[in-house]
């Protein structure tokens, strides 16, 4: 007999198939809703170790895996980028795909975490990651203004730069705590900008760790 051979359906075969097509249909248009539903839309799009509560009225960003905390800006969504850094824009709905450029996202402020070491694992001081991470100058020959801050147990690096490819400059703040470096970045920069410079102050200024509770606060 052929592997393929079909016996006629009968009533109660008929009937099953109906009512898993109707699941079938339901289930998609659960996802859909959930997929695009404001309200839920940042626990779908972020992880656990990445997570805002809500994204109307708490406006509180927590991270389990680094236990850190910060205070997202009203107007301001959080997304994740393929790579698991932390993105935050005016947008609530936000598809990057891994080839999307950084900048080409357009208005922004990047969250990220990295171990404070060289190139072989060794742990090193905020002044050596400096000298080799950022340089004087920019491609473009053009100075790179730095500014140091210190706390009680974190020091404060602020870089304002050329944002590599446009014309427009971006803004960093690294945040040296325990073994990592919480880097946070606004694009594009401009002095004039009051509105998303005071977001962007107001969101390093909530930085607070869970385990070693500390406040950065730069000028």
């Amino acid at each position: 007999m052929p592997l393929l051979h079909h016996k006629p359906l009968d009533k109660k075969g008929i009937s099953y198939l109906i009512v898993i097509a109707f699941v079938a249909i339901m289930a998609g248009a659960t996802m859909w809703s959930l997929s695009y539903s404001p309200a839920v839309w940042h626990l779908i799009d972020t992880n656990i170790a990445r997570r805002t509560v809500s994204a109307a009225t708490d406006r509180t960003f927590q991270n389990d895996l680094y236990n850190f905390t910060l205070v997202v800006p009203k107007g301001w969504y959080l997304h994740e980028r393929p790579d698991g850094s932390a993105i935050f824009t005016k947008k609530e709905r936000l598809t990057i795909s891994k080839e999307t450029e950084g900048w080409a996202i357009g208005e922004q402020i990047n969250v990220s975490v990295a171990a404070l070491e060289d190139a072989y694992g060794k742990k090193i001081t905020p002044e050596k990651w400096a000298a080799k991470n950022i340089p004087e100058k920019d491609a473009d020959d053009k100075p790179i203004t730095t500014t140091w801050e210190s706390t009680e147990d974190s020091k404060l690096l602020r870089v304002e730069r050329e944002a590599a490819g446009t014309s427009n400059k971006v803004l960093y703040y690294y945040v040296f705590h325990g073994n990592n470096i919480f880097s946070f970045g606004l694009y594009p920069y401009s002095s004039d900008n009051t509105g998303n410079n005071s977001d962007f102050e107001e969101m390093v200024r909530s930085l607070s760790f869970n385990t070693n509770p500390s406040s950065i606060k730069p000028n």
